[in-house]
């Protein structure tokens, strides 16, 4: 599970917007404080699920629901496939292991056919989902390309292709137990974003802010605001944590330019 912690301190816009925040008279605990919150919740928008390129910029959290649950059947067709519950007792029975299994058996009509699969498993939901857990990409979650080099000659026709043989209820229950978990990864951000001010994401990422813990913590002189989060699939936040962040102080300044101007504006001088 990936851990990440993120923090902004006043040294993100002091260098850059002194003299801004200044003139502006900003409550600079605060102001860092709402920082926090926006680059938290940028840095949600790039987690997935999500169509295409994430956009650092708008509204909300990003993402996409429909694109997650997809993502879900393409990786589990990647790992598992459905067989008989009745034939996959049969396989063990007969051949007395439920991993490995390559053997070559005959039909009821006597034609012979070659068994050849890594695991079976017809009585454990457990067993799936932990399989399914050790065929993630660290770096993604998503799954491992399994497939890859199954018809190596050097060894014959079989070799490990990491798949696991399971009943239709035990897919049904693996398909609705992760199916329930999408969008964690981005509510481990959006916690953070809600805490520092920010509003809620939609409802299949805030039904996990409760399942999530983000400590965030805020110190003063000078004022620091840090959050941890930690999830699977969080990796993409924290490979562009250093984008993001010249993203929001990019917007920051822009926004404290436009605030200063219009209080010119307000007291009567020219602007341009």
């Amino acid at each position: 599970m990936a851990k990440k912690n993120f923090s902004v301190d006043d040294t993100l816009y002091k260098a850059q917007a002194k003299k801004l925040v200044r003139e502006l008279k900003l409550d600079e605990p605060k102001f860092v404080r709402e920082q926090g919150g926006f680059l938290a919740q940028t840095l949600s928008k790039v987690v997935p699920p999500f169509i295409g390129s994430p956009k650092l910029k708008g509204k909300g959290y990003g993402g996409n629901l429909k694109i997650g649950r997809s993502a879900i059947f393409h990786d589990m067709d990647t790992m598992f496939a459905i067989r008989a519950q009745g034939y996959l007792e049969f396989l063990h029975r007969t051949t007395g292991k439920k991993r490995n299994v390559r053997q070559v058996l005959r039909t009821k009509t006597g034609k012979q056919y070659l068994v050849d699969v890594d695991f079976i498993n017809y009585d454990s939901v457990g067993e799936a989902m932990d399989f399914h857990e050790s065929q993630q990409r660290p770096s993604s979650g998503r799954a491992k390309n399994s497939d890859q080099g199954s018809n190596d000659r050097k060894i014959g026709r079989w070799q490990p292709r990491m798949k696991m043989w399971i009943t239709e209820k035990i897919w049904k229950s693996v398909a609705k137990e992760l199916n329930s978990r999408v969008g964690i990864a981005k509510a481990s951000l959006a916690e953070a974003a809600v805490k520092l001010g920010r509003p809620a994401p939609p409802k299949w990422i805030s039904r996990h802010l409760g399942r999530v813990n983000t400590p965030v913590r805020i110190t003063k002189n000078p004022t620091v605001v840090s959050f941890t989060a930690s999830a699977k699939g969080i990796e993409p936040a924290i490979r562009r944590f250093k984008q993001v962040e010249s993203f929001r102080l990019k917007v920051m300044i822009k926004r404290l330019k436009f605030l200063v101007k219009a209080n010119a504006k307000k007291a009567g001088f020219k602007t341009r």
